[in-house]
């Protein structure tokens, strides 16, 4: 078995191997992992139709591998589209789909050309991959989806470099005499190592992105999408030295609601509280629901005194919302305790240790408060705070 015939046969086992392990990665809920395996079925069957040779008709032969190599292309397009989160251009893609394999049936059965069946095929596969290359280039999230880019760029580059040396050279020989031919080999190597490269990146990506969404998921709450203790645990990354303030919440009478109200409408509020925390706190607090009816925030580089402010701003924009189309005609309040990091700290549950506490003495004193209060603070500093954040 010479070389040509070693990549002819090995080619087809590569591509169905890597279709496979792409659908395996989709059992484990990634959707682009599907379009990559039906892509990269598509083109193992694709280059499995020249052994067909003898047995069907060529003009049979070659309609079969060129709709094959273009459904790969296009499958390949479909899954960098889902995977960054695009919109498909489906029926544009379906357009340059169905107008490339047209003009494929006029050159195979009636021109009979093969340069211009090749160039056909090879620069519709192109078209439907740039596109969405074009949609996505600027939307890669870690180094994997990064060099996943310069990959996918790099294989329709080589599409059409490959289509233009082989307009320049030209070919001998009918559909026939193709698959023995010199330029057969070169496409055939050509495809094997690019399709092995892409493939591994593509794997790469879907198989991260896979493990950041369950990542994502054990550390966010379910009913709120705050961070849980887990979550919360890892974003802080707790150092001594950060400069970071503590701020807790608990909604006052929350079990009388769950009581009277049904857990439905618990659940309601503690999602709007869970929104009006993300809204008045700055974009840099890692918030989470520690369980039940109680959050913590830390703030880095916050004081006390501004700890202090954000909270109660907090607070009265809460105490201000009207929960009337939810069957709750009173209003709903939160404690709040507020503490900062120090160096004698051991970790972070230290300051929130001290905030909890801050919290439970404001729950005492009558709820509806933000516990310490920092000397020279006011209400109308608060009510400043409000109107300058237009809440």
């Amino acid at each position: 078995m010479n070389s040509g015939d070693q990549f002819a046969f090995l080619l087809p086992v590569v591509l169905a191997l890597f279709g496979i392990a792409f659908l395996i990665v989709w059992r484990w809920g990634s959707k682009p992992a599907l379009h990559w395996g039906c892509g990269y079925l598509s083109a193992a069957l694709g280059f499995s139709a020249q052994f067909l040779t003898g047995i069907v008709p060529i003009e049979v032969q070659a309609l079969t591998a060129d709709i094959l190599f273009l459904s790969a292309f296009f499958f390949y397009g479909q899954a960098m589209l889902v995977h960054f989160g695009k919109p498909t251009h489906l029926a544009h893609r379906l357009g340059a789909f169905l107008l490339g394999l047209c003009v494929l049936a006029y050159v195979v059965i009636v021109e009979k050309n093969l340069q211009a069946e090749l160039l056909v095929s090879d620069l519709t596969c192109a078209y439907l991959l740039a596109i969405p290359v074009i949609c996505v280039r600027k939307s890669g999230r870690h180094g994997v989806e990064t060099t996943l880019l310069v990959v996918v760029s790099l294989v329709v580059g080589e599409l059409l470099v490959r289509n233009a040396v082989f307009v320049f050279l030209g070919t001998t020989g009918g559909l026939e005499t193709f698959v023995s031919s010199p330029y057969a080999f070169v496409m055939n190597v050509g495809a094997m190592f690019g399709g092995i490269i892409m493939a591994l990146t593509a794997l790469a990506a879907v198989t991260v992105n896979v493990i950041f969404r369950y990542r994502e998921a054990a550390e966010r709450d379910a009913l709120t999408g705050l961070l849980n203790r887990r979550g919360f645990e890892r974003a802080i990354g707790w150092t001594n030295k950060a400069k970071l303030a503590v701020v807790t919440c608990d909604i006052d009478y929350f079990k009388r609601i769950n009581d009277t109200l049904g857990h439905a409408t618990g659940d309601t509020v503690l999602q709007g509280v869970a929104a009006l925390l993300r809204n008045t706190l700055p974009k840099n607090a890692h918030i989470a629901r520690f369980g039940g009816e109680e959050f913590v925030a830390c703030i880095a580089d916050c004081t006390l005194h501004d700890a202090y402010t954000l909270a109660n701003a907090a607070r009265l924009v809460l105490a201000g919302l009207d929960w009337s189309d939810l069957g709750i005609s009173t209003q709903i309040t939160a404690s709040f305790g507020v503490d900062v990091s120090t160096t004698n700290d051991q970790s972070i549950h230290d300051a929130i240790g001290r905030a909890d506490t801050a919290l439970y003495q404001a729950k005492r004193a009558g709820r509806n408060q933000v516990f310490p209060k920092p000397e020279r603070q006011t209400d109308g500093a608060n009510l400043r705070l409000i109107s300058k954040n237009g809440s």
